[in-house]
Order: C-alpha cells, then structure tokens, then sequence
C-alpha cells in the first residue's frame, strides 16, 4: 500500500516525522529508493523532516531525497504541515504555491490544537474532518448515479 502512495504522481509533499535514515535501514532507504525516487527525480516535490535533532544532520540523512531548497525542517510536529493542515496538506502545499484563485492564496490554516496530549486526544479531534470527508465521498457517489 506505502509503494502505491510514492509512486504516485500526484504526491507532491513527504513528511518523515522522527526517523533517522540510517544506512543500516537497507531496506527502508531501498524502499525509498525505489519508489520515491531521488531529489533530482521529485524537482518540485517538498520534502518536510520532523526531527529533534539538528537541521544539518537531519538534512544530510535525507538528502538523497531532496531537490534544492525544496525541504522543510521543523522539530515540533505541531509545527508541521501535518498539524497546521491535518488531513489537507496537499491542497494547502497547491493553494499557496499555485493557487487558481485570490480566495486559495488566502486560505487559512485549521491548525491541531497545541493542548493535545495524546494519541487519542487526537484521534477525537480529526473525527469530524474524517466524517466530513465520508459525507462528501457519499454525496459525490450518488452524484455520479
């Protein structure tokens, strides 16, 4: 299932949140490798690292996979694209880098709450993006009858 998510050309952002890279981790980098591709394969692609340790290690673990400049670095995960747009980082990364509208270059963020202490505080707060999400998935169905 993570092979068909990597290949897939409309990836356009891959968050790695606390992992290392090591070079022992053949498998893992080969998986990588293989489906990911490398920073001169992903020219547009961003490549976000969550970490605790320091910008520069962290970027020399990954830099096979990082074009350029095109790389976030945070040591906070509510820091991240993931909690500053849960569920919508993709649109977030279009509307602000290629936005079709004024109305998208000025969307707003729907950060995850800094109190959240546990895994399922959060769970319980994505609840309701994810029954909305359902709503629409249904709704687009019957649409389509």
């Amino acid at each position: 299932m993570t092979e068909s998510f990597l290949t897939d050309k409309s990836v356009a952002q891959f968050t790695v949140f606390g992992y290392g890279a090591p070079q022992s981790d053949v498998e893992a980098m080969k998986l990588l490798n293989k489906f990911w591709g490398t920073g001169e394969e992903r020219v547009m692609e961003q490549f976000e690292m969550i970490d605790v340790r320091s910008e520069g290690e962290v970027k020399e673990s990954w830099d096979n996979f990082i074009n350029s400049h095109h790389y976030d670095f945070r040591t906070s995960y509510f820091d991240s694209s993931l909690a500053k747009n849960p569920r919508r980082t993709f649109e977030s990364y279009h509307q602000h880098i290629q936005p079709f509208t004024i109305e998208e270059s000025l969307s707003k963020s729907n950060p995850i709450p800094e109190d959240i202490k546990s895994l399922e505080e959060l769970w319980e707060w994505h609840k309701p993006l994810i029954e909305a999400e359902e709503t629409w998935k249904e709704q687009s169905k019957k649409g389509k009858s």
